[in-house]
């Protein structure tokens, strides 16, 4: 794949700070590079955690409970969750799949915790991941005049 370069402005809404991004994205790669990514993180969620993932029924509730706590605490970081997860949904209506076929971890909740939890019991205490591609790489930058640069991937 050729390397995609976008530009967003952090200080737009959370809601659009991304949008154009994602979708230029879709269009390019396609949905299967966030279902493959997200089936992975949510495997890994359910094997590695049974208590909170084990079942659909505890696996629902932990995504539900984590998501409130998301809102409260990080509320731009849930408007771009909400943002995405929509924007998934969008493309796959667009592609033709009805709403029973559609990817549930395309839903808010679900993206919520995967999104998240993944990154915080796996990648960020033991740095490592089994999941390619994994977790967003991230690059903060200062410049001499004190300007900042900030890049990431998209390998949500």
């Amino acid at each position: 794949h050729d390397i995609l370069l976008y530009t967003a402005d952090l200080e737009a809404h959370p809601s659009e700070r991304l949008a154009h991004v994602w979708d230029d994205f879709i269009q390019r790669r396609g949905l299967e590079v966030f279902r493959q990514v997200y089936k992975a993180w949510q495997l890994w969620l359910e094997k590695g955690h049974p208590a909170l993932f084990g079942t659909p029924e505890r696996s629902a509730a932990t995504r539900e409970a984590w998501l409130e706590v998301l809102r409260k605490a990080h509320p731009s970081a849930a408007v771009e969750l909400s943002a995405l997860s929509q924007t998934l949904q969008r493309h796959a209506a667009a592609a033709g799949e009805v709403a029973q076929d559609m990817e549930p971890l395309f839903e808010e909740p679900a993206m919520g915790a995967t999104m998240s939890l993944y990154h915080i019991l796996n990648t960020a205490p033991t740095n490592t991941t089994d999941t390619r591609p994994s977790a967003c790489t991230s690059t903060l930058v200062r410049k001499p005049d004190g300007s900042l640069l900030h890049g990431r991937s998209l390998d949500y």
